[in-house]
């Protein structure tokens, strides 16, 4: 029945009327039918629009819920409108089209229109989810992005399967069947994004990395703090805010450093080495042992170490009781006692993590003596002020016990004359 059955063939007579040939009459009668259902669709769809969003924004002003509004703002309720107007198109199409074969060749195009305006809504959906979800304190750790966007990956397969089902008018069996045959193809095509799916999503199931974390891949001059995590990719905002972005499989592949357990433990470590120059360690003399003992840290140090080694001496038998046939504590010795002392009273250092000052192999450059410890905070610029406040302390102290630190001597500086005996 025609469009205008109230009015039966009154357009289609009177384009005859005209002189039109009946076929082209026919043509342009269903042309103007159809435009009028679409004009008269959409006019719906727009006033139901208005109504829906009208209905939305009071109903976000009311609740406390932040889902509505990000829904809202992402315009998923707009989105489900412009679902349904391709829909009741699609029913009443034979109110306006009498052609049966025109009938299904629209009817075809209005699937995929359908489909796409799916996906769209899907899509905006699960946009809106992980946003929601990703504010939620219980879900700060979790892989909310990625596991969304493993939705819209499955989504956007099904959609072209349909789409495929519907231009080649094969069910999705088939065409899953077919998959199964071409799926070696298939994987050689999508390698890096299955890849990059499977190596996301085990980084954020496995807890291998966060949103925030610092992390260190020399290989890809990557050092910085997370600040997005996908399938796809790992964006890292380098100390420098240039941004590196990096493949999640290469993550998986290759090692890379996270500092997320220094960070949690809430102590940074000072890994450093002061060079001794060798020539100045020597055994302490009394007037050296004299001046050590009014250094209040290591006082007790002294006086316990001191009673061992003449306890130890008084055992020995010698007709030269001097070095090296007696012990005595070295200036070396009593200096790495005070700084260990001086760091286990220091109020930025973390106690309850290793505190130790050892030496380590003489090389050319000098004895190497090496301050392990942490400091009670991570943030950089602190950690850095309490290490240069550490060293500039151990550096100014060191003559006091007659110590001096290496340094390489310049050919340059030992060419040029003494000022004093230019002049």
């Amino acid at each position: 029945m025609n469009f205008f059955s109230a009015i039966p063939d009154f357009f289609q007579r009177l384009l005859t009327g005209f002189g039109l040939p009946e076929a082209w009459a026919n043509f342009l009668d269903q042309c103007f039918s159809l435009l009028v259902l679409i004009l008269i669709i959409c006019l719906l769809a727009k006033i139901v629009d208005l109504l829906v969003n009208r209905f939305f924004k009071r109903l976000v002003r009311i609740t406390s819920s932040n889902l509505d509004d990000v829904l809202l703002e992402n315009k998923v309720f707009h989105k489900a409108v412009r679902v349904l107007s391709p829909i009741v198109l699609y029913i009443a199409l034979p109110l306006a089209l009498r052609n049966h074969t025109v009938v299904e060749f629209a009817r075809k195009c209005l699937d995929l229109y359908i489909i796409l305006r799916f996906v769209l809504l899907i899509i905006s959906i699960t946009k809106s989810l992980s946003i929601v979800y990703s504010q939620k304190s219980r879900y700060t750790n979790k892989p909310v992005l990625v596991f969304f966007q493993v939705v819209n990956v499955a989504v956007y397969f099904i959609a072209g399967l349909l789409a495929l089902s519907v231009l080649i008018n094969q069910s999705m069996g088939t065409l899953i069947a077919g998959l199964g045959a071409s799926m070696a193809i298939i994987v050689l095509v999508f390698k890096d994004t299955l890849l990059g799916l499977i190596s996301g999503w085990q980084l954020t199931t496995n807890d291998l990395l966060r949103v925030g974390d610092w992390i260190t891949v020399p290989k890809y001059g990557a050092d910085g703090d997370v600040i997005e995590i996908n399938l796809y990719s790992v964006k890292v905002r380098n100390f420098d805010k240039t941004i590196t972005t990096l493949p999640p499989y290469a993550l998986m592949s290759e090692s890379f450093q996270n500092w997320r357990g220094m960070v949690d433990a809430g102590g940074r470590r000072i890994k450093r080495a002061v060079n001794i120059d060798m020539k100045t360690v020597r055994m302490c003399d009394d007037a050296m042992m004299e001046r050590f003992s009014k250094i209040e840290i290591i006082r007790d140090y002294l006086d316990q170490t001191q009673a061992q080694l003449d306890a130890y001496n008084q055992q020995r038998t010698t007709d030269y009781p001097e070095a090296p046939n007696v012990i005595r504590q070295t200036n070396v010795g009593v200096f790495r006692a005070y700084v260990t002392a001086y760091l286990k009273q220091h109020a930025q250092i973390k106690h309850d993590m290793i505190t130790m000052v050892r030496q380590l192999q003489p090389t050319e450059r000098g004895l190497p003596l090496e301050i392990y410890c942490f400091t009670n905070g991570t943030q950089w610029t602190y950690y850095e002020s309490v290490q240069s406040d550490i060293f500039d302390h151990i550096l100014s102290v060191l003559p006091i016990f007659g110590l001096e630190v290496y340094q390489l001597p310049s050919t340059i500086s030992a060419n040029v004359p003494d000022p004093i005996e230019r002049t």
